[in-house]
């Protein structure tokens, strides 16, 4: 398939798709388009690939959320008390 017609393929999706989302998904559907089934097949895909990544492909990166909290947790494990409290606690766990 040349440019040309690739292009036009990848608008005519996009601009599907926008107005499917303007009018809440049941335009296309009430108009008997409806999402095609390689449509639901490539967004699905495209969604997992963005997440998990494909093989060979660097490990996929967190999001901004779990960055957040691994920051937080690795800063609350390095506070003094609670490396104490936590010792403690594998002593009483462990009987020692």
């Amino acid at each position: 398939m040349c440019k040309r017609h690739r292009n036009k393929i990848y608008k005519d999706k996009y601009k599907r798709k926008k107005s499917d989302q303007a009018l809440g998904g049941g335009g296309a559907a009430a108009a008997g388009g409806g999402p095609r089934p390689e449509d639901s097949v490539e967004g699905s895909v495209s969604v997992t690939k963005q997440r998990t990544g494909s093989i060979g492909d660097r490990p996929a990166r967190p999001t901004l959320l779990e960055q957040v909290l691994n920051k937080k947790r690795l800063d609350y494990l390095k506070l003094n008390h609670m490396t104490k409290s936590i010792f403690r606690m594998l002593e009483l766990l462990t009987g020692t």
